[in-house]
């Protein structure tokens, strides 16, 4: 045997071993290879030959799902790597999902020795071995139902930990939180009279009447990259609350204003406030809300919130985005 493959084997004992330590055990027995073409048997017990394209297309169908599952790991470590570790009980879920993850790049790392060991078994034109990489192909998509299934309840289980960790920050900075369950059963955390209120309230009470003069500002977002990326701290926290107030209520719709100062040149202040508007547009269409339910436009230097615009904490409060409800 290879050293390569010595290695890989060593890794793959060691991912079927963090699967075993408790991590994959709900799922047990949960776990079967129907979608798999080459897992059916005669009647007599014997298993069915395979041919190089059914093993080609069932290898390529488990690269596809390793790629969907790399870039979910890659959302959850978003949400899991800034998190404090001291948080109370998140001990044991950062564990499992550090260890899920270790377990997942393992199986990542299957994908070219499988393609190895088909071109050999493909060249060798023996059976045995054609069906020796079909059957690694089924027990590698069974390990990665199993990792799936963890993932998920991961997702479940980091929730309660974000919200706590927002209320921490909020209490931190002497903010006094706002909290809301929403009809889709998801925790809004928020500051009090902010754009998670404001929104809500707006959404449930039958007399605030849509008025294009009203805008609410987000209160928690920061940009980055030169200002136009609105991914960074507490930016994200707030556009995904804001996402799930679009989900819990389905009518609504919403124009995202950008504004700034009156310092500088007005062409590079309208194109900076629409840039940054239509970045956040942007963001809560990557998190899953329908284009046209968004609207984006910037605005420059119009509508001061501070008309002076003479003293740093007057520029300060207007340079914003700010949402205006255009459907309820």
């Amino acid at each position: 045997m290879a050293n390569s493959d010595k290695h890989l084997l060593l890794r793959s004992r060691r991912a079927t071993a963090i699967l075993a330590l408790g991590l994959a055990l709900p799922f047990a027995g949960c776990v079967d290879n129907k979608s798999s073409p080459h897992a059916s048997q005669s009647d007599a017990g014997v298993e069915a030959p395979v041919s190089f394209g059914d093993v080609k297309k069932s290898f390529e169908a488990l690269q596809t799902r390793m790629d969907n599952e790399r870039a979910a790991f890659t959302k959850l470590h978003k949400r899991f790597d800034p998190l404090p570790p001291g948080l109370p009980g998140f001990r044991d879920v950062r564990m499992k999902f550090y260890n899920t993850d270790e377990g997942f790049s393992v199986l990542d790392m299957k994908i070219p020795w499988l393609s190895g060991q088909i071109d050999a078994a493909a060249k060798s034109g023996d059976p045995a071995a054609m069906q020796k990489v079909s059957k690694d192909i089924d027990e590698t998509n069974a390990d990665l139902d199993k990792i799936d299934a963890i993932a998920l309840g991961l997702v479940h289980e980091l929730a309660p930990f974000e919200h706590m960790e927002q209320l921490r920050q909020l209490e931190i900075t002497g903010v006094t939180p706002y909290t809301r369950t929403l009809p889709t059963g998801f925790d809004v955390v928020g500051a009090k009279d902010g754009i998670e209120q404001h929104l809500i309230d707006f959404a449930e009470d039958p007399a605030q009447k849509v008025d294009k003069t009203r805008w609410f500002v987000f209160d928690n977002l920061r940009f980055a990259n030169e200002g136009l990326d609105p991914r960074s701290g507490v930016s994200e926290h707030q556009l995904r609350s804001v996402f799930e107030i679009l989900k819990a209520y389905p009518a609504m719709t919403l124009k995202i204003g950008g504004f700034t100062d009156n310092t500088g040149d007005p062409a590079d202040n309208k194109k900076r406030s629409s840039d940054r508007a239509h970045a956040v547009v942007a963001e809560l269409v990557r998190m899953g809300t329908a284009p046209e339910r968004l609207d984006a436009d910037g605005f420059g230097s119009e509508h001061p919130v501070c008309p002076a615009n003479d003293t740093d904490a007057c520029k300060s409060r207007n340079r914003r985005v700010a949402a205006n409800v255009t459907a309820k």
